[in-house]
């Protein structure tokens, strides 16, 4: 500033300069320090996340993320909202929910493209697809649009090279597969995770595809060189002493096989359907051990015998036993195919339980009881039982033979019946170091002595001039099962026993909501005075839920105890009622009046006994279903049947007894007491027909 310039209009100018400077730094300021403005929404979501809170989290979530986009938090708040959605949907099998989580994840890599999880994202919607959706068009999308957009991050395209060698090796592109997981191996060596898995995947690629056991065995044996830290090795050596053992041209070398299993309970049931020794015992522990160890009152739900009753309009008084197989429809519903083998001697019967056990079938066979087998030591000659809790004991193959010649309650020695779940895929558990020893540390002998097995890698397999033996393994196999889903065995068997009480009739026999409504028909005739037109009786005005048709049951419903349940494909059932049977309106002399109403009232004596017995334990399943699903609509429905169970009562009540239907002529309180017994059946008919609704509904 000149120095002509008056000094006060130059110290107003550098005060008004200081100023400016000031404030602007103050929005700088204000800029670096200040919080977001919208940060305590995403705080919220996190604190009701932590609480389980998760529908209100969601909420909180998406407000940020959909309405305030630029906050910095916005990105965060897609993640979350994707990474709870897919938690819900793995635990549900909920599709929308995994669908849901797919687009935020993508959505996030799209509109912050910049942000440090646009990557991370991209990869978790990817695995969603494969392996969640089996959508594996979808994932091959993703995958490529992570390579796409990230050609310089070394991680995340290692990543996504490697999911596209796998999804090229599931669907069979064998030359695709090879040059996809080579390339892990040859671009991203800093990665050796990524390249471990890779090499493994190679030698299952050479073994299940190429059918080459040369190179599978090489990949074996470079990822158990190369990369043995992980647990990509220790798979290696699972797969390679399997490998050795197939290819042995003498002697198939020893080896241990284990089935890991779930607790079994100590009981095996606390009534004559399901004591010890019966077969549909056998099914108990085959539930419990893969984690559904149900009361006797969830099986003879899934049982479906408390869905069955009848009415035989040619012997009124007969009890019509069910043809249902209460074995068949428990491992239907529990959702378990299975096979039975009987044998004429014990060498035999050995050979076929070591090919189920090798095929990773948990089986059990009878030598006095039902017992289930979960693995084999060749090495010491004992096979593998578990009776009970977590224990697994051993015993002697002879010892084994001696009970097992026993015959089992369908009428034959050494029989086993090996279980299995459709469409699994049974893994071989992760071994690291030496957990092979830790996995078979429980197994003890009756005398409470551990069994003795050696360090991994001893003794050696028996060595072909192709296969030289690998130092430091030996084939021990140690399989995790599948755990079943009690609510899809809850669902199965609801929909299975609404399609069963939909049913109108088994040959000649009416049966359920039909059997009612033609009972019903015939006691109202019985009820009309001479000369008089029988009316039906209006149904009682009972609201029905609005319910969607919904999926036929996953089997029919067989009649072979020994029968291999399979899947059937049928018309979706309605929501209705089967057509009723129509009771024709002919005039009937006095006597045969009479004559059918004694007959009829046969009916109300132990074949309504066995209705009832039959609706009261459904009612009870139905709780249980109830509070399993937490579906409330089930324990209404429970009550809708024991109300049935009252009406019936009250139709027993009112009925005439045989001495008093009036000789050669009902009398007129004879009629209406049939009257008034076809009113109670006909409210009886519309209870269980509200209940048959929920049921569809569940």
């Amino acid at each position: 500033m000149p120095r002509s310039v008056p000094f006060v209009l130059r110290s107003v100018a550098l005060w008004c300069a200081a100023a400016a400077g000031v404030a602007l730094l103050a929005v700088l300021l204000r800029g670096i320090l200040a919080p977001d403005p919208y940060a305590g929404f995403f705080y919220k979501a996190q604190q009701l996340e932590a609480r389980g809170l998760t529908e209100l989290a969601l909420k909180h979530y998406r407000l940020l993320s959909d309405s305030h986009p630029e906050s910095a938090f916005a990105p965060a708040s897609l993640e979350a909202q994707a990474n709870l959605l897919t938690g819900l949907g793995r635990k549900s099998g909920n599709r929308t929910q995994l669908e849901e989580a797919i687009a935020l994840y993508r959505r996030l890599a799209d509109t912050y493209a910049n942000d440090r999880a646009a990557g991370k994202a991209l990869i978790a919607a990817g695995d969603i697809a494969a392996n969640d959706l089996q959508d594996r068009a979808t994932a091959r999308v993703i995958f490529n649009d992570v390579l796409t957009r990230f050609p310089n991050n070394d991680f995340y395209a290692s990543q996504a090279t490697l999911k596209l060698g796998h999804l090229s090796l599931d669907e069979g592109k064998k030359d695709e597969a090879r040059t996809l997981l080579q390339r892990v191996l040859q671009r991203y060596p800093t990665f050796p995770e990524a390249c471990a898995e890779a090499q493994y995947q190679l030698g299952v690629l050479f073994e299940t595809l190429f059918k080459n056991k040369t190179w599978a065995e090489n990949a074996y044996r470079a990822t158990i060189a190369r990369y043995a830290p992980t647990v990509w090795a220790a798979n290696a050596r699972q797969r390679l002493g399997l490998l050795i053992y197939q290819m042995s041209s003498t002697r198939h070398p020893d080896r241990l096989v284990l089935i890991e299993t779930q607790p079994l309970p100590d009981d095996t049931g606390d009534s004559d359907a399901f004591a010890r020794g019966t077969l549909t015992a056998a099914l108990r522990p085959i539930l419990a051990a893969r984690g559904l160890d149900a009361d006797v009152t969830t099986l003879r739900g899934w049982s479906l015998e408390p869905f069955w009753a009848a009415f035989d309009p040619g012997r009124p008084s007969s009890v019509s036993a069910s043809p249902l197989s209460p074995f068949n429809n428990i491992a239907d519903s529990a959702g378990l195919f299975y096979d039975r083998r009987q044998n004429t001697n014990g060498g035999a019967a050995l050979l076929d339980l070591q090919r189920e056990l090798d095929a990773v079938h948990p089986t059990v066979i009878f030598n006095g009881q039902w017992q289930l087998v979960v693995g084999y030591d060749s090495e010491h000659q004992q096979v593998l039982l578990q009776s009970r809790g977590a224990r697994v004991q051993k015993v002697s193959v002879k010892q084994l033979q001696e009970g097992w010649k026993r015959k089992a309650p369908d009428g034959g020695a050494f029989t086993l019946l090996s279980f299995y779940a459709p469409g699994e895929r049974t893994r071989v558990r992760r071994l690291p170091g030496n957990a092979a020893d830790a996995a078979v540390a429980r197994i003890e002998s009756a005398d409470g002595k551990p069994l003795v097995v050696g360090p991994v890698g001893t003794p050696e397999p028996t060595a072909t001039p192709t296969a030289p033996p690998l130092l430091g393994l030996r084939p021990t196999f140690v399989f995790e099962l599948k755990p079943l889903s009690s609510a899809d065995a809850h669902k199965r068997a609801l929909r299975r026993a609404a399609t069963l009480m939909l049913r109108a009739r088994d040959g000649g026999v009416l049966i359920n909501l039909e059997a009612l409504n033609a009972l019903a028909g015939e006691l109202e005739r019985l009820g009309t005075p001479p000369g008089v037109t029988p009316k039906a009786t209006p149904e009682l005005p009972l609201p029905l839920p609005a319910v969607e048709p919904t999926a036929t049951p996953d089997a029919a419903f067989p009649l072979d105890e020994n029968a291999v349940p399979t899947p059937t494909a049928t018309t979706a059932p309605e929501a209705t009622l089967s057509p009723p049977i129509s009771v024709p309106n002919v005039p009937v002399n006095a006597a045969r009046q009479v004559e059918r109403a004694e007959a009829l009232l046969g009916w109300f004596k132990a074949p309504l006994h066995r209705w009832i017995g039959a609706r009261r334990d459904a009612a009870a399943y139905l709780d249980v279903a109830a509070a399993a699903l937490r579906q409330p609509q089930l324990g209404r429905a429970g009550d809708d049947l024991r109300a049935s169970v009252a009406a019936l009562g009250r139709a027993a009540a009112a009925l005439p007894s045989a001495n008093t239907l009036g000789g050669s002529t009902l009398s007129p309180n004879a009629r209406r007491g049939f009257a008034e017994a076809a009113r109670q059946l006909r409210a009886a008919r519309e209870l269980e027909k509200r209940a048959v609704a929920a049921m569809q509904g569940a």
